[in-house]
Formats: C-alpha cells, sequence, structure tokens
C-alpha cells in the first residue's frame, strides 16, 4: 500500500504543494505481466438523457445515459423515463478502455459507447496494442479484409478539442484557501504525472507529484474568482513530477523518521 503525504512548500518563488508517495514498494518481478482491467456494464437504469458532471468525459455522458447507461461519479441524469434499446453491438471493440485507465467509471462508459456506435478518440483507447498505433496523430488505419488484412490509412481530420485538451493536460488548480488545497489534493496531477510515478515505483525510488505556481514574491498571486467568493480563487499552476528537490526532503523525513523510531525503542 502506498503512503502520500501533503507537503506545502515555498521555493523560489513557486508555490508548490506535493504529494510524496513514502512507502517502499515491492521490487517488480521481471515475469509478472499486470493484470487485465475487468470491465463490466452495469444493468441500465431508468435514465434517458445526462450530461458531464465533471467536464472529463466529453459526450460520452449524454450518449450512454440516453440509453440506461449513466454512472453518478461522472454523469449526472436530468430526465429518468423508459431508456432507449441498445444500438447494435460492434463485435470487433473487444479491448477498450478509457485514457484515464484508473477511471472505473470512464472505463464503463468507453466501453459501452465504443461497443454501439459512438467512440471518441480524445477519451477512449481501442487499441491495446502500442506497436499497431504508429502515425495514429495523423492517420487512421482500417484493415481490408479484401486486400489480404493489408491496412487502408487515411488522414485524420483534424481533433481540435482533444488537441486543446492534450495541450493543457499538465494544467492544475492551486486554491487560495487551504481547505480546499487540502480536500482537492492536487489530484488533477495524479494522471499526468502516472507513467513516471509507476516507472519509479517499479525502480524502488521514492516519487512525487505536485501542482506547482511560479508567481513572484513581490506580487500578490493571480487568484481567479469567477463568481466564488473572497478567500476561497483559484490559479492556474503546472503538474510537476517527480521533483528531485521534494524527493530530497521526504527521504530526509524518512531516515530522520526511522532513526527516531530506533532510538525510542
Amino acid at each position: 500500500m502506498r503512503t502520500f503525504t501533503i507537503l506545502p512548500l515555498l521555493l523560489g518563488g513557486s508555490q508548490l504543494c506535493s504529494a510524496i508517495d513514502t512507502s517502499l514498494p515491492p521490487p517488480p518481478s521481471s515475469q509478472a505481466a499486470p493484470p487485465e482491467l475487468e470491465i463490466k456494464i452495469p444493468e441500465p437504469g431508468n435514465c434517458t438523457l445526462g450530461t458531464d458532471k465533471n467536464f472529463t468525459s466529453g459526450d460520452l455522458c449524454e450518449f450512454s445515459c440516453s440509453f440506461g447507461i449513466c454512472p453518478t461519479k461522472a454523469c449526472e441524469c436530468l430526465q429518468h423515463g423508459k431508456p432507449k434499446p441498445f444500438p447494435q453491438e460492434d463485435k470487433t471493440k473487444l479491448s477498450v478502455r478509457a485514457f484515464e485507465d484508473q477511471n472505473d467509471e470512464m472505463n464503463i462508459l468507453c466501453l459501452f459507447a465504443c461497443k454501439h456506435g459512438h467512440c471518441p478518440e480524445s477519451f477512449c483507447d481501442t487499441d491495446p496494442i502500442p506497436a499497431a498505433r504508429e502515425h495514429s496523430d495523423q492517420f487512421a488505419c482500417i484493415t481490408n479484409d479484401l486486400d489480404h488484412g493489408a491496412p487502408e490509412c487515411k488522414e485524420k481530420a483534424p481533433d481540435i478539442v482533444g488537441d486543446a485538451r492534450k495541450k493543457n493536460a499538465d494544467n492544475c488548480a492551486i486554491f487560495e484557501d487551504p481547505k480546499e488545497s487540502q480536500d482537492f489534493k492536487i489530484a488533477d496531477c495524479f494522471n499526468f504525472c502516472k507513467p513516471q510515478l509507476d516507472a519509479g515505483a517499479a525502480a524502488g525510488n521514492t516519487t512525487n507529484y505536485g501542482c506547482v505556481g511560479h508567481f513572484p514574491l513581490d506580487k500578490p498571486i493571480p487568484y481567479q474568482y469567477d463568481g466564488r467568493p473572497k478567500g476561497h480563487g483559484v490559479a492556474v499552476g503546472k503538474c510537476q513530477c517527480n521533483n528531485p528537490l521534494v524527493t530530497e526532503i521526504a527521504e530526509f523525513v524518512i531516515q530522520g523518521l526511522a532513526m527516531a523510531a530506533e532510538v525510542r525503542r
């Protein structure tokens, strides 16, 4: 089990709050493969109209909720009644995952939507084999059975929404109210930093991730309010993964705790 400690710091004009993985993970096994993520689509409810609750799933909620598949953490049901029957299932969509594959409800939304004719590429991954993704940013390739399996590739139309989301993927929120920062626990950066966190944990290293705001020390932090009450502003920061200074501080603290524990014995 990994333990994360929240450390607020002010470093050279940068306000930094990092979650430190202070556990010592077991050594990785070179033979053990990661377990497959089991996704089960729930039985349909009585929702007929829904929308994205957290602005993180595009139009997946709008599509799936109309058929009664409306996960409550990701979607908000706006209308109840008898949902539409499921569209015809696409039997080729067997390995669908959300790009945020640790989010169970996003996985459910992607699996259901992609199997029934709506599969937004900005959120859902239908290709479990990385080698098959070559040039996927520019081209969409479809295997043509009549041409002995040779893929037919066509240039993709620009994905304006997806490109903007990727460009801003490292943005995060810094809250003026410390309690709000504690409540959110810089979760914005966890998914962004996850590949580096996993690599560090597999190597047995202490890992950290955090939201950093680079603000001048001689000026107030540029909080934005947009209707929020005074004292509850939000500033935009950037996610930072495995900051070496934070790692050094964390390891120093861990060593100090271990020494203190030895003295008490």
